[in-house]
């Protein structure tokens, strides 16, 4: 059966042979409601006598196999089709029985309605993508309420080499090696990279990752004892130095309770601006002689 929403009001129908047999005015249920004629009936054609609709609406039956239809081009062969009704046959030929009652008329220009799912598979998406969000925001909510000594334990994981152990040159691996060997103590070590600004005993950012392998070194030791000694420069009265030197191993202290090191094991000296490394002279042998040492007390 043709798409009868193609079926538009003022459309000529035309029979198989070719004769006019009236002008739609309606699609009524399951037939064509053709317009009234000059007696004031109109006709009904079943919508199964259409065979296909462009300019005008064609038909599959001649007009004179049609059933009577009043008011429609003339044809006054039998009795007028109505919804409901039985037609009566023009030549002996038998056409369709009763029409079905008329429901839920076409409105001229609808179409039948498509993508009837993809409304619902928009919304389960955008809902997937919403639940993915808020995991997210849960899982680095998780990440950094954290302690800080799992941040410092993953700091110190990745200064380690690939075998264990810390690199050569280092102050954590020479106390490493030493700690691990059957020298006696005491034993001084100097640090490689641990310096202060000028007049500062602040532990700078760049030395975090030194103070987190020493920790992890004194962890793995936990008999070991040590002093921190704090150096200065020469500028500034020997007076003023050692109070300085005093505060710059206490930093270093605090720095490595903070990573788990019991305060007990550590002491705090000054050595203000004795004992020079390099020229106090030159900007770069003041740099070097801001320093910290380390002394393992007791193994």
């Amino acid at each position: 059966m043709v798409d009868r929403s193609q079926i538009r009001s003022g459309m000529e129908v035309i029979a198989a042979d070719g004769a006019p047999v009236g002008t739609v005015d309606q699609v009524d249920g399951e037939a064509i409601r053709l317009t009234r004629g000059a007696d004031g009936n109109s006709g009904l054609v079943p919508l199964n006598q259409v065979d296909r609709v462009d300019a005008h609406v064609h038909l599959n039956v001649a007009r004179d196999k049609l059933a009577s239809l009043t008011g429609a081009a003339g044809a006054a062969a039998g009795a007028t089709t109505i919804a409901g009704a039985t037609a009566t046959p023009a030549s002996g030929d038998e056409l369709p029985g009763p029409l079905p009652p008329v429901a839920n008329p076409v409105v001229e220009g609808a179409r039948p309605r498509g993508n009837y799912y993809l409304p619902w598979i928009l919304g389960a998406l955008l809902l997937l993508f919403l639940l993915f969000l808020l995991l997210s925001a849960l899982d680095e909510g998780i990440d950094n309420g954290r302690d800080g000594d799992d941040d410092d334990r993953s700091r110190i994981t990745e200064t380690r080499r690939g075998d264990g152990s810390y690199a050569a040159g280092t102050i954590a691996g020479d106390l490493d090696r030493f700690l691990r060997s059957d020298e006696r103590a005491p034993r001084t070590f100097t640090f490689d990279r641990l310096n202060f600004d000028r007049g500062s005993a602040a532990v700078r950012s760049t030395d975090v990752v030194d103070m987190d392998q020493l920790a992890q070194v004194l962890l793995a030791y936990p008999t070991a004892r040590i002093a921190i000694i704090g150096y200065t420069d020469a500028e500034g009265s020997g007076r003023a130095n050692a109070e300085l030197g005093e505060d710059r191993a206490d930093a270093v202290a605090e720095a490595l309770a903070a990573r788990g090191v019991s305060p007990e094991r550590l002491e705090t000296r000054s050595g203000g601006e004795r004992v020079p490394l390099a020229d106090n002279d030159r900007a770069e042998g003041r740099a070097e002689n801001r320093r910290t040492e380390l002394i393992v007390l007791d193994r």
